[in-house]
């Protein structure tokens, strides 16, 4: 369970990961990575491998395994400011901004609604939302900053 929230200059994701169930097993999953062609890619999802993930965008483009997306969603925002949605099918969609996925999404657009940016949207979802916690990772297409979220 997770937040990812991007405006299409900045992304930003929660840390928190969990055990299939309540138990919280870290608070530091980073979630939220720069791909080589400078580009972000947050992955909201479940048993996920964001390694694989990055490892396959970063790729030449081949069909993505199977396996990789049950239960798995993803926004990749590109250099040029374009913004693509991975579904659980891995089928990929350009999508409008601002984006945002996963289980505290409704919280997060709703805070960028409301001028705030990926970040402290993601922070407002950690607030209000059980599944969305931990710390925030927040990249954007010219740096890399961190925070922790309340």
């Amino acid at each position: 369970m997770t937040t990812i929230a991007t405006d299409g200059r900045t992304m930003a994701g929660d840390g928190l990961c969990l055990d299939g169930g309540d138990a919280i097993t870290s608070l530091d999953i980073v979630k939220v990575r720069r791909l080589k062609n400078g580009g972000i890619v947050g992955v909201a999802g479940s048993a996920f491998d964001i390694d694989a993930f990055v490892d396959w965008l970063d790729g030449p483009q081949s069909e993505p395994p199977k396996d990789m997306w049950e239960k798995t969603e993803a926004l990749a925002l590109m250099p040029d400011g374009r913004c693509y949605f991975y579904n659980d099918k891995g089928k990929r969609f350009e999508t409008s901004l601002p984006a945002v996925t996963g289980s505290g999404s409704d919280l997060a657009m709703g805070a960028m609604a409301a001028g705030k940016s990926p970040a402290e949207a993601v922070e407002i979802a950690c607030a209000n939302h059980a599944s969305s916690g931990g710390t925030i990772t927040a990249l954007s297409l010219e740096n890399i900053t961190a925070m922790r979220a309340a």
